[in-house]
C-alpha cells in the first residue's frame, strides 16, 4: 500500500511542486522492513510448531468441503430487512435534522451531507449527538451486515448461487446507505475490502491455498478495485468533497498526499498537540476506554495541523507520523514489528487450521489497519477502541447464536476432508 501511495505522490511531483527527501524514503523502507521482520518471525514460529504436520503434507493438502450451506429462515431475513430499513430511515431523519440545525434547507446549493459532516466534525460536536436507539440500531446493522456478507460468500463459493440469496443482498445495500449517510466513504471501502479478504480466504480453504489459482482471484479484484474507485469518487459528490476536483485529482489526493505530508513532517516539522499524556497523538482508543470506565478525563484532539501541498491542503500524514511523534523512530519500528506479527499470527492460524467463521470475519474487518497505513493510523484510533470492541463482540455473539449454534455445529461436524495431490 505504501508503494502505491508513493507512486501517486511521485506522479504528481510537478503538479504539486514537491519533492520527496531521502530521509522520507529511508523511514518508509525501515517501517516496511520492521513489518516484514514481524511477519516472517511469526511465520517461522508457526513453521517450527507445525514441523511434523508440514513434513507429512509436502505432497498432499487437505481441502475442506462443507456438506451443506448456512441457511437462515426466510422469516428472519424478512424481519432483518424490515429492521434495517427502519433504522436506515430513522438515521436519515437524524442526519437531516442535524444538517438543518446548521443551516441546510431543501433549496441549498450545498449537499445535505456536507452540512451534516461539518456539524459532527466541529469542536461543539457534542451538541449534535444522535438518538441512542438509532446509534445502537446502526451498530446492530453493522454486525448483521458482516455476518450476512460472510454467509453469502461462503454459500456461493461452496455451493453456488441460488435465487433465495437475493434476500441476503438487501441488508448489505441498506448498510451501504447508512455508511453514505455518515458523510464519509471509509466504511464503503472497508466493506469492499472485507468482501475480497473473506472471498480470498474461503477460496483458498476450498482449493488448498494454491498460488496459481490465487492469481486469477487477484486479477478479478483489480477489475473490481477500478470500479470501486469510480464509486468512491461519485460518493464524494454527496458531501461536496469532489465538486471542484477531477477523478484523477481526487484519487491522487486521497492516496498520495499523505506521503507528501509525511515528508513535510519529517523534514520541516508540524504543529502538534501539547500535553503530558503518553501516546497522546496515537492511543485515542485506549484513553477513550479508560475514560468510559471513569479512570480519567482526557481531552485529546485527533486532527493534526493542515499543511499545503501545491494547490491543496491536508492533515493526513500516514500512520508513521503518529508513531514517530509519540514514540520516536525506534517506536515506529517496534509498532510495525508488532502489527506485522499480529496480522501474520491471525493469518497463519486461519491458514494452518483452515479456520472458518468469526475469525475470518474479524480478520477482514481489522485489515483496515493495513489498507490505510499509508493514509492514517487505524489500530489504536479504531480497532483498539470501545466502539470496535463492542462491534466485534456483537458480531461474535450474533454469529454464535444465528450461525454456529443453529447451523455451523451440524455443518462443521460433517465437513468432508478431501486429500489431493499438491499442484503447486
Amino acid at each position: 500500500m505504501f508503494f502505491i501511495s508513493t507512486c501517486f505522490a511521485a506522479i504528481n511531483f510537478n503538479q504539486w511542486d514537491i519533492n520527496l527527501h531521502a530521509l522520507t524514503i529511508l523511514v518508509i523502507l525501515l517501517g516496511l522492513f520492521a513489518f516484514g521482520v514481524g511477519e516472517i518471525t511469526t511465520r517461522r514460529m508457526f513453521g517450527k510448531y507445525n514441523k511434523n504436520k508440514s513434513a507429512s503434507a509436502k505432497t498432499k493438502i487437505s481441502l475442506l468441503q462443507p456438506s451443506m450451506p448456512i441457511e437462515f429462515k426466510k422469516s428472519f431475513l424478512v424481519f432483518l430487512n424490515i429492521f434495517m430499513l427502519f433504522i436506515t430511515y430513522m438515521y436519515y431523519r437524524q442526519v437531516l435534522k442535524i444538517a438543518q440545525s446548521v443551516g441546510y434547507t431543501a433549496g441549498s446549493d450545498i449537499p445535505m451531507l456536507k452540512f451534516f459532516r461539518a456539524a459532527t466534525l466541529s469542536q461543539n460536536n457534542m451538541d449534535f449527538q444522535g438518538s441512542f436507539i438509532v446509534t445502537q440500531g446502526v451498530i446492530l446493522s453493522y454486525g448483521f451486515t458482516y455476518i450476512i456478507l460472510y454467509v453469502l460468500i461462503f454459500n456461493i463459493l461452496f455451493f453456488g448461487f441460488k435465487k433465495s440469496y437475493v434476500y441476503y443482498f438487501t441488508p448489505i445495500i441498506l448498510f451501504l446507505v447508512q455508511a453514505v449517510l455518515t458523510g464519509g466513504r471509509t466504511q464503503f471501502l472497508y466493506l469492499i475490502a472485507a468482501s475480497f479478504i473473506i472471498s480470498s480466504i474461503l477460496f483458498n480453504i476450498k482449493h488448498g491455498w494454491n498460488k496459481r489459482k490465487n492469481a486469477v482471484l487477484i486479477k478479478k479484484f483489480l477489475i473490481i478495485a477500478s470500479l470501486v474507485l469510480i464509486a468512491f469518487y461519485c460518493l464524494g459528490t454527496l458531501t461536496g468533497k469532489t465538486e471542484t476536483f477531477s477523478f484523477y485529482d481526487t484519487i491522487s489526493i486521497y492516496v498520495g498526499s499523505s506521503i507528501v505530508a509525511f515528508d513535510i513532517f519529517l523534514n520541516k516539522g508540524i504543529a502538534s498537540g501539547t500535553g503530558l499524556l503518553f501516546g497522546q497523538n496515537t492511543l485515542f482508543g485506549i484513553y477513550d476506554i479508560l475514560e468510559r470506565f471513569g479512570l480519567g478525563n482526557y481531552h485529546m484532539i485527533k486532527e493534526a495541523a493542515f499543511v499545503n501541498i501545491g494547490p491543496y491542503e491536508t492533515n493526513i500524514y500516514t500512520s508513521y507520523m503518529r508513531y514517530i511523534l509519540d514514540f520516536s523512530i525506534f517506536g515506529l519500528l517496534m509498532m510495525q514489528f508488532f502489527i506485522g506479527s499480529l496480522f501474520s499470527f491471525i493469518y497463519m492460524v486461519i491458514k494452518t487450521k483452515n479456520k472458518m467463521g468469526f475469525l475470518v470475519i474479524m480478520y477482514a474487518i481489522i485489515f483496515q489497519v493495513i489498507i490505510e497505513s499509508p493514509i492514517e493510523e487505524r489500530l489504536f484510533m479504531n480497532i483498539f477502541s470501545i466502539g470496535y470492541i463492542i462491534r466485534l463482540t456483537l458480531i461474535y455473539l450474533i454469529f454464535f447464536i444465528m450461525v454456529k449454534k443453529k447451523n455451523n455445529l451440524s455443518i462443521m461436524s460433517r465437513v468432508k476432508k478431501i486429500q489431493v495431490n499438491k499442484c503447486e
